[in-house]
């Protein structure tokens, strides 16, 4: 009799202590719950990515493949050890931004603001960089296999190194013969030569044949008129040249 009055008394006992137990356990579970949402809410938090704190390697670290983060702010973060692939980060911000071993396979980087960040051995594997600046940002170690860098800022960034020569271009067809062009003005007049040297003196000609003395007869005749006498005139001939 006095076991079965102790079985009661212990279950009236027990029953009297479930309340308590169970406001203990909902308290236990709202302060649980309070710490959860607090810590939630204190995790920084772009569209749909959530960036943890302080990321580990191996333990909690940012993951946000393929999401969408174009234009945002993102300076002040740590984004090591994170998964970035396949994001949308075209023009955004992340200047002095640590991504040490970020994996930003594929992802949009077009236009980004990345002077200062730390990239080394981030997996940037088919990431397109176009337009983005990289001004002195660490990219030591980083994997860059086909990443686009068409006209990146790339000024003092170190550990990029210059990529293979490309093939030498094909020679290009040669080109077709123009039309004639319209003929030129006429030229000026050229300048009067000097004179020209005198010539040497002709050698003397054969000689001509003799000339003959020809008579012209002259009759003399006085005052009056009467016949007083006649003589020769010469006169010379000169001579015939063949």
């Amino acid at each position: 009799m006095t076991k079965n009055v102790d079985k009661k008394a212990a279950l009236r006992v027990s029953a009297a202590r479930r309340p308590a137990v169970l406001v203990l356990s909902v308290v236990l579970a709202a302060m649980g719950l309070g710490a959860t949402a607090s810590m939630a809410s204190a995790a920084p938090k772009h569209g749909t990515c959530t960036i943890v704190a302080n990321p580990e390697l191996a333990g909690r670290k940012t993951s946000c493949h393929g999401a969408n983060l174009s234009g945002e702010d993102l300076r002040g973060h740590n984004l090591s050890f994170a998964d970035l692939s396949g994001a949308n980060l075209s023009g955004a911000d992340l200047r002095d931004v640590d991504l040490f071993m970020t994996n930003l396979t594929s992802a949009n980087l077009t236009g980004a603001k990345l002077s200062g960040a730390n990239l080394g051995l981030a997996n940037l594997v088919t990431a397109n960089l176009e337009n983005a600046n990289l001004t002195g940002a660490d990219l030591r170690f980083a994997d860059v296999t086909r990443a686009n860098f068409t006209n990146a800022v790339v000024n003092e960034a170190s550990g990029l190194v210059p990529g293979p020569k490309g093939p030498r271009g094909q020679q290009g067809e040669r080109g077709r013969v123009g039309p004639a062009g319209p003929a030129g003005p006429q030229g000026a007049q050229g300048e009067r030569g000097p004179r020209g040297h005198q010539g040497d003196r002709g050698e003397p000609g054969p000689p001509g044949r003799d000339g003959f003395m020809g008579c012209t007869l002259h009759n003399h005749v006085d005052a009056f008129g009467n016949f007083t006498h006649s003589d020769c005139a010469e006169i010379h001939v000169p001579p015939v040249i063949n």
